[in-house]
């Protein structure tokens, strides 16, 4: 999505880690340090999100031995800080079961002969919550509204194979399963992916909520989306822009002329009766095209086709 949509940054992780105390005093029910689970979730976006480990005892190492300098590294533009904030065992806990006994002295033997059964099921619900927040590298200061807050619920049946799991937030709602003997670490490496692509795509302004099911679009992205259309580019920009889309959607006649063509009314006229959205140049047909442009290899192909024939960069 971040190479479709022709967006790029450089991003280092701070530690992440266990900050209610529990894993210290279960002895790692949950893990410590959640670190390399959102360095995993991070650098497997891979294309135009290039992930900046933070480890200057590697590089100060290295320079001691004289193997490198620090001419050639590159500097984040952002850093994810953040951790494990709330974990709750046992909040919701019931048990089930059954017996059933049968005593008889029919069989003339001394003592009585006596049969007993007995099922039993508890299940149980835990719930964990990870909050993650991004800061300017260069002002230290927090970006606002760029964080997530996501809180995964694990619903634990002794008498099951599989740990159901659900994860809530202000635009999630995913539900599914993990094997049982996978437990809670597997259940909160999803959480971790989960909000690791929710903040990337709020902090590049991407329509990520169209890579998971059940989520719904993002306020945060939508606020960012139409105050850079409605206050910070002029005319001639929001025409390129619309041309930049409507090539991705496969007009590919259309070029980056900064003013209104005949292939460009056409390809507008085209997409608008498809998408019923105004054929006027504005936000309704600019949002329409932002969000609904095709995640598919043809449009990557677009991506790297405009590149060549201009900046290409939305």
């Amino acid at each position: 999505m971040a190479e479709i949509y022709g967006v790029r940054s450089r991003i280092m992780i701070d530690k992440i880690s266990d900050n209610t105390g529990t894993a210290e005093h279960t002895k790692a029910e949950i893990p410590y340090d959640i670190t390399e689970m959102t360095v995993s979730a991070l650098n497997a976006i891979g294309g135009n999100i290039l992930f900046i480990p933070y480890r200057p005892d590697i590089v100060l190492n290295l320079k001691n031995l004289g193997y490198n300098n620090l001419q050639n590294k590159l500097v984040p533009a952002a850093i994810i800080i953040g951790g494990i904030t709330e974990f709750d065992r046992g909040m919701e806990t019931k048990e089930d079961s059954t017996n059933l006994g049968y005593e008889t002295d029919d069989f003339g033997q001394q003592a009585p002969f006596g049969i007993e059964y007995m099922q039993g099921e508890k299940t149980s619900t835990a719930r964990i919550t990870i909050d993650l927040n991004m800061l300017n590298i260069d002002t230290m200061s927090g970006l606002p509204r760029i964080q997530t807050s996501n809180t995964m619920q694990v619903h634990k049946g002794i008498g099951k194979k599989e740990l159901g799991f659900t994860i809530l937030g202000p635009t999630l709602g995913l539900k599914g399963e993990v094997k049982k003997v996978e437990g809670r670490h597997a259940a909160l490496r999803l959480l971790v992916q989960t909000s690791v692509i929710q903040l990337i795509g709020k902090y590049l302004d991407l329509p990520y909520w169209r890579l998971l099911d059940g989520a719904q679009p993002d306020p945060t992205v939508e606020y960012y989306v139409k105050k850079q259309w409605n206050y910070q580019i002029d005319e001639k920009t929001k025409i390129n822009k619309v041309q930049e889309l409507l090539f991705l959607h496969g007009y590919k006649k259309v070029r980056l002329t900064n003013f209104i063509d005949d292939e460009t009314k056409k390809a507008i006229n085209d997409f608008s009766k498809k998408n019923n959205c105004l054929t006027k140049i504005g936000f309704n047909l600019y949002s329409t095209l932002y969000y609904t442009v095709p995640l598919t290899e043809d449009s990557l192909r677009h991506r790297y086709e405009l590149t060549k024939l201009g900046d290409g960069e939305l």
